[in-house]
């Protein structure tokens, strides 16, 4: 574990999808990878452009 720190909006975009993949797309498994709490996780997906509903969705179909 260590410091989030991303230089761009698209980078965070990524990283933050990898490691969703990685925690197996769950919120509260990724905050504590990141070191972050849930609500400080859920405005930087905002901020990066993800919807994490549409996400949920998208892998539950």
């Amino acid at each position: 574990m260590g410091s989030f720190v991303i230089q761009s909006s698209e980078e965070e975009k990524e990283e933050l999808l990898r490691i969703w993949e990685e925690c197996d797309r769950n919120i509260a498994k990724m905050s504590r990878r990141i070191g972050a709490d849930r609500s400080t996780l859920y405005r930087r997906l905002k901020k990066a452009g993800l919807d994490i509903n549409a996400l949920r969705r998208k892998h539950s179909s």
